[in-house]
């Protein structure tokens, strides 16, 4: 039997975007749409490219529709998408964008770790904080 002598090891071309299992494994996670999930992973790549150029581990970024609509999301699913993202607890709306005096402006966002106490209620939450305090 014949073997392989020249080994190489080959790297992945190009770079990635973690996520991280927690999060796939979540409930929030798996109750997002499909859409959702395409926005939340634009919104993490974005995310981890920023950290990467300031250094900022928690930037705040902007998301603008016109962006979205290049990715190929519509305007009215990119909202659907935010509201969703917000209320399951991936990220924080830090701004709200729109017209102003001086222009228009865009929403700012961060992204955020409420999506591990998805589901849970504030009773349940100090039930288990308590638990773990013994």
């Amino acid at each position: 039997m014949a073997r392989y002598r020249n080994k190489r090891h080959h790297s992945i071309a190009g770079s990635f975007t973690p996520i991280l299992d927690d999060e796939i494994d979540s409930e929030a996670f798996r109750s997002l749409s499909g859409n959702g999930v395409k926005v939340f992973l634009f919104f993490r790549r974005l995310q981890r490219q920023l950290k990467h150029k300031t250094g900022d581990r928690e930037p705040i970024f902007a998301f603008p529709y016109s962006r979205a609509k290049k990715a190929g999301v519509s305007e009215s699913t990119f909202r659907r998408s935010i509201r969703d993202l917000w209320q399951k607890g991936f990220i924080s709306v830090i701004a709200i964008g729109g017209l102003r005096g001086a222009g228009r402006t865009n929403s700012q966002y961060q992204m955020a770790d409420f999506w591990k106490t998805y589901g849970i209620q504030w009773s349940d939450s100090v039930l288990l904080q308590s638990e773990m305090d013994f």
